[in-house]
């Protein structure tokens, strides 16, 4: 993707079967150098989310949202992965908590997890790695 002009590409929900507890997130970014002409600078990283009990709906949404957001604030690759990752997660925990095991329980609770929106917590667990 980055060969047609995509500069950011980020995967979310990778499952491997050796792996069927964990998803796995992959982003990669290409800064271009002198706007475009000459070379160019890359940065990857991988994360490791555990799956958690129960799906959602919107996830896919939030975490483009944040991705943006992050992005739009300045922070690098890993940072911007870190915060929307630790977000999303958060913002699950709380619709988990909130859950009565119906559907409509499961609308994910943005109002709720606003704190953790506007002030992410990146746990040790919620670290990218940067990759070569």
């Amino acid at each position: 993707l980055h060969d047609l002009g995509i500069p950011c590409v980020v995967i979310t929900s990778i499952s491997f079967p050796s792996e069927p507890d964990t998803i796995t997130l992959l982003a990669s970014l290409v800064h271009s150098a002198n706007g475009g002409e000459g070379g160019a600078r890359k940065e990857r990283v991988k994360m490791n989310v555990k799956k958690l009990p129960q799906s959602f709906t919107g996830t896919g949404d939030l975490i483009a949202a944040l991705l943006l957001a992050w992005f739009q604030r300045g922070a690098d690759l890993k940072t911007v992965v870190e915060y929307a990752t630790a977000t999303v997660q958060a913002v699950l925990s709380k619709t988990l908590q909130a859950s009565d095991g119906s559907v409509r329980s499961r609308e994910l609770q943005l109002i709720a997890s606003r704190d953790q929106i506007a002030n992410p917590q990146v746990p040790d667990s919620l670290r990218a790695e940067r990759l070569p």
